[in-house]
């Protein structure tokens, strides 16, 4: 059975009241909210809306994997072997996986302020184990002499005194940036208002959904008379006959006491008081199946801002901590840290995800084994290397024509395919009225050029070799006899591949 900190100096202290500097109750409050409740990190669990914030900041992180790399000069690379890529990403101590570790210590520092651990070493320094220790026990504190120690209460109520060294401490936001607040406790008046609105809820279905009614009657009841209407009324409107009509007898008068639950805006509260939760947590109200502002079109920005929004500062809490608590010195200055990986909750859906990795892969700066890997698929032999733009260069490079070569080619191919396909479409008419026809052909090129210009601007070609392959266009059409049987015989891509490389040629020049 696992003992927190049985080698460790304990001091004989019975006074503990788990407050903070600035006198927020760490977990626990004998105040009532102005709307009398008794609002404590504990029962607070039971609003929904906290419940469901504190669980999917937590769940978030913990799902993720979170290897261990190292940056060697600009490369980073992938440490598995390292002994707190297990901690981490498999099995914390002996009773935990790391799922439940990480899920439980982020929990704490979201709802509590603080999420504290303690560090177990090897011989050689190491970390080997981390152990879940309560926030409501551990308190951070300093010495005379300014230096940091904790203060662990143990069941009993006796305090050890624990050196950082022994503890691995996530705080959230906070004063001193020491310990976080507790959020609960700040929160305490809006929670209280959302459990009154919830007890009122509850006590209103409770009775049957009915306000609560006076009976007046003219005169003074007799006492027999009075016990049978009580006993009459108490069966009528509460219990297995709640829903029968009320009989009032005597000249008897029916009036309502209370407020309905529209007079009270109860509707009304229990979504304000949504929106309020998340706020404190700093959670889109989507999260929480809150949709009345979601919709089919913004609810993929609206994940991405979760990301970006309220989980990246946990990320960056839970990052930093783990570099500077739990590596060692030479593994620090050896380029040692851990990296959240978001890919999976950045993910939209299949189409996008398809566009996302054609556009990374074409402009290479992915290669087409690394986006299997982000799908998770083994990586296939010949699929490590970028591919590279042709049509793409720096501005100061040296054109280089072989390595333009294929562009040319893929260049004149399209330019061909849409002459060819433009002048079917009227190609069959010149027969008929050749002059027609012609002055068709011509607006046809004249169209036709803007298109050219644009295929073979990519290589920085100006707009008289556009110009050119326009003009060859028009006169293999003005001057053949038979312009249909013609696009069937020419050679017109070849001419075109012919044009620009005899531009490339005085370019180089």
């Amino acid at each position: 059975m696992w003992k927190p900190f049985s080698k460790t100096e304990k001091v004989d202290v019975k006074a503990y009241n788990g407050r903070d500097s600035d006198g927020f109750p760490f977990v626990m409050s004998n105040r009532r909210t102005s709307a009398g409740q008794l609002i404590t990190n504990k029962n607070a669990m039971t609003i929904s809306t906290v419940y469901d914030c504190i669980r999917i900041i937590s769940e978030d992180l913990a799902k993720l994997p979170m290897p261990v790399m190292q940056n060697i000069g600009g490369q980073r690379n992938p440490r598995p072997d390292h002994t707190l890529h297990n901690v981490l990403n498999w099995q914390p101590n002996p009773e935990m996986s790391a799922m439940s570790f990480r899920n439980t210590i982020i929990a704490h520092a979201v709802g509590c302020g603080n999420g504290y651990a303690e560090k177990v070493r090897d011989r050689n320094g190491d970390v080997i184990q981390l152990w879940i220790l309560p926030p409501d026990r551990v308190t951070p504190k300093r010495k005379k002499d300014n230096s940091l120690y904790y203060e662990f209460k143990e069941d009993k109520g006796r305090i050890t005194e624990v050196p950082p060294e022994k503890i691995f401490h996530i705080p959230g936001f906070g004063y001193d940036g020491l310990q976080g607040y507790n959020v609960i406790q700040i929160a305490r008046e809006s929670l209280g208002l959302v459990k009154a609105a919830e007890m009122f809820g509850a006590k209103f279905f409770g009775n049957g959904a009915k306000a609560s009614l006076a009976l007046t009657f003219p005169g003074a009841l007799t006492d027999k008379s009075y016990n049978n209407l009580k006993k009459t009324t108490a069966e009528q409107i509460s219990g297995k006959d709640q829903h029968r009509i009320l009989l009032v007898e005597e000249g008897g008068k029916v009036e309502t006491l209370s407020l309905s639950q529209k007079d009270s805006q109860y509707l009304e509260t229990r979504e304000f008081s949504l929106e309020e939760i998340c706020r404190w947590f700093r959670v889109n109200p989507h999260k929480v199946a809150d949709l009345r502002r979601a919709t089919f079109s913004n609810i993929e920005e609206q994940n991405i801002d979760h990301v970006n929004d309220t989980l990246m500062p946990w990320f960056i809490r839970f990052e930093q901590a783990t570099h500077n608590q739990l590596f060692s010195l030479a593994d620090q200055n050896a380029g040692y840290y851990v990296k959240h990986n978001a890919n999976a909750l950045l993910r939209g859906d299949g189409k996008t995800r398809a566009e996302f990795y054609k556009a990374a892969i074409n402009d290479g700066w992915a290669t087409r084994n690394e986006v299997r890997a982000w799908e998770d698929m083994n990586p296939l032999d010949g699929l490590d290397e970028p591919l590279i733009p042709l049509n793409m260069r720096c501005i100061n490079d040296p054109i280089e024509t072989q390595s333009n070569q294929a562009f040319v080619e893929d260049a004149a191919a399209r330019i061909t395919a849409s002459e060819e396909s433009g002048l079917s479409a009227r190609v069959d008419k010149a027969l008929e009225d050749r002059e027609r026809f012609n002055e068709w052909m011509y607006g046809f090129y004249a169209k036709q050029e803007a298109y050219i210009l644009q295929v073979i601007k990519p290589l920085g070609y100006n707009h008289g070799i556009a110009t050119k392959i326009k003009l060859t266009g028009t006169t293999h059409m003005a001057l053949c006899d038979d312009p249909a049987e013609h696009i069937k015989t020419w050679n017109r891509e070849l001419e075109i591949v012919d044009i620009i490389n005899e531009a490339l040629a005085c370019i180089h020049k």
